[in-house]
C-alpha cells in the first residue's frame, strides 16, 4: 500500500485523506483506485460527507498540509465526489468530473467553480488528470516498516505495543 504521509499511533481510527500514488485521467474508476493504493477499507473522498464537514482549519491541516497540495490556477486537478456522485453534468456531449484546487481562497475568473470552502474550490470538467482523494480509517494491527530506506523487518503489531511474533521477510519487497 502506498502511504503519503507518516502517521502514528495518536492517528489510530482517525479518518484520513490521503492522494493516490498515480496521476490519472478523470475517465478511471476512482474508488479502484483508492483500493488499489490503500486497500478495501478506502473509499474517494466525497465534498459533501467529507470535506465540508471538517472546519476549514481542520481541511488545511488534515488535507491541504498533510498531502503538500500547493496554491495553483488551473493547473492541479484533485479528484472527488460531491453528493455520492463524480459527475458533474454534461457539457458539449463530454462528462464534467468533479475537482478541486487548492485557490487558497481567491478562486480565479476563469476556473469553472462549482462550490469554494476554505482554500478550496470546486470545479468541474472533462478531459483532464489528476490524482484521486481518497478517505480511509487508520488502524495500526498492520505492516510497519521503514518503506523509503526499505530496511528492517516488517513486523505486524498494534498500538498497545503487542507484537503477534509474525515477522516478514524485507528482502522479498520490490526495491
Amino acid at each position: 500500500m502506498f502511504m503519503t504521509n507518516n502517521p502514528t499511533c495518536e492517528d489510530e481510527g482517525e479518518w484520513v485523506f490521503e492522494l493516490t500514488s498515480r496521476f490519472v485521467s478523470e475517465t478511471v474508476d476512482f474508488q479502484a483506485e483508492c483500493e488499489r493504493d490503500f486497500g478495501s477499507g478506502a473509499f474517494v473522498a466525497d465534498w459533501d460527507y467529507d470535506i465540508t464537514t471538517l472546519s476549514t482549519s481542520q481541511v488545511r491541516s488534515r488535507i491541504i498540509d498533510k498531502n503538500d497540495i500547493p496554491v495553483s490556477f488551473n493547473e492541479r486537478h484533485y479528484f472527488v465526489q460531491k453528493g455520492g456522485t463524480k459527475k458533474a453534468g454534461r457539457t458539449n456531449g463530454q462528462d464534467r468530473i468533479y475537482f478541486f484546487e487548492n485557490h487558497d481562497g481567491n478562486t480565479p475568473s476563469s476556473f469553472r467553480r462549482e462550490e469554494a470552502y476554505g482554500a478550496l474550490s470546486l470545479g468541474s470538467g472533462s478531459g483532464i488528470g489528476g490524482r484521486v482523494v481518497c478517505v480511509r480509517q487508520l488502524d495500526f494491527t498492520k505492516i510497519m516498516f521503514d518503506f523509503e530506506t526499505r530496511q528492517g523487518d516488517l513486523v505486524f503489531f498494534d498500538c498497545n505495543g503487542d507484537v503477534d511474533g509474525t515477522y516478514l521477510d524485507a528482502s522479498a519487497l520490490p526495491r
